[in-house]
């Protein structure tokens, strides 16, 4: 998925060029500025777009429009705006992350809502499984890393190939929830666990990722920091069935040596093993990927690349700057050796 074109391009397994899929538009099959690509299971492409929130899906061969659905589109009374955060489509079990916003230009109060949702194809909502609310003054308000810990956050959530969802709950706790298809909690799993401290420059690195302007005027914001990072950083299920979990020591070895550790849980939740992996290539810098099928993808030269990328791997899109320069982004893929 190109999202600077607006468009799938469709490359053959030696990595020949074959076509290209969809358009920049916004008419049936056609969508701007486009950030995740998936599988239906009935075999069409979804293709997301963040804003308006938006799926479009698309016929894999010849891009023929396949239908597409937005956000709050049936709902008139709604108000407000929504943007969808991230889709995925497994097991018979479609669930997206999104949020909807209001603004009170009177009061000067911005009402958010974060939240967590099993939807049918056509984007109806049949089970929401968390959710987030805030509000936020143009003057000023407070960001709490515990209070306000968003299960749906990209990378703190999965959908495994059961259709069984995974998501995780809290900032300060290794646990695990599991929730099935229908919406209802069917399980949990936890492990003891001493999250890692935290640095004053992870810390001011932090205060500074965030600022807002809304018409001019720029809300003070206060952050109350935790001394220790997430204990969990994030969360894989692959097509074996188990779930793969990145904890907060998890990358502590990868910028010098390339090594990365992953608690292995079964799929009923019973850890497996602890499972470290040696990329050929030193970490700092680069971004390993695990894949569904329990490949590994490893994104060269990420720190320093100027474009946005998605990788499907439930990390934070890279904001894009004016000069690309000769980087090249370089794609690795590795199978796992023991």
């Amino acid at each position: 998925l190109d999202s600077q074109l607006a468009e799938i391009q469709v490359f053959g397994p030696g990595g020949e060029f074959r076509r290209t899929l969809g358009r920049e538009g916004e008419g049936p099959g056609e969508f701007r500025q486009p950030t995740n690509l998936f599988w239906t299971d009935d075999g069409r492409i979804a293709v997301q777009q963040s804003f308006p929130a938006r799926v479009v899906y698309l016929d894999p061969q010849d891009g023929t429009p396949a239908g597409d659905w937005q956000l709050g589109r049936d709902d008139p009374d709604a108000g407000g705006f929504a943007f969808l955060r991230y889709a995925r489509h497994r097991g018979g079990t479609f669930a997206i992350a999104a949020m909807a916003a209001r603004f009170d230009q009177e009061s000067g109060q911005m009402s958010e809502n974060a939240f967590l949702a099993i939807v049918d194809q056509d984007g109806g909502e049949r089970a929401r499984l968390g959710e987030v609310a805030s509000e936020r003054s143009l003057a000023g308000f407070t960001i709490d890393e515990l209070a306000d810990h968003d299960p749906s956050e990209r990378g703190l959530w999965d959908v495994g190939p059961h259709g069984r969802v995974y998501t995780v709950p809290r900032y300060d706790a290794y646990h695990v929830d599991v929730f099935g298809p229908d919406g209802e909690l069917a399980a949990s799993f936890a492990r003891a666990h001493e999250a890692r401290l935290r640095t004053e420059q992870e810390k001011d690195e932090k205060r500074e990722s965030m600022s807002m302007n809304i018409n001019g005027i720029e809300p003070e914001i206060t952050w109350k920091l935790q001394d220790r990072a997430a204990a969990i950083d994030r969360i894989r299920v692959l097509d074996d069935g188990t779930i793969w979990v990145l904890d907060s020591h998890g990358r502590d070895a990868w910028d010098d040596e390339g090594r990365m550790t992953f608690g292995v849980f079964a799929p009923d939740g019973r850890l497996v093993r602890d499972v470290t992996l040696a990329a050929p290539l030193a970490g700092a810098g680069n971004r390993l990927v695990l894949l569904d099928d329990g490949r590994v993808m490893m994104i060269k030269g990420l720190d320093s690349i100027s474009i946005n990328v998605t990788a499907g791997d439930g990390g934070d899109e890279v904001a894009p700057v004016d000069n690309l320069g000769d980087e090249l982004l370089e794609l690795i893929m590795f199978e796992i050796e023991r």
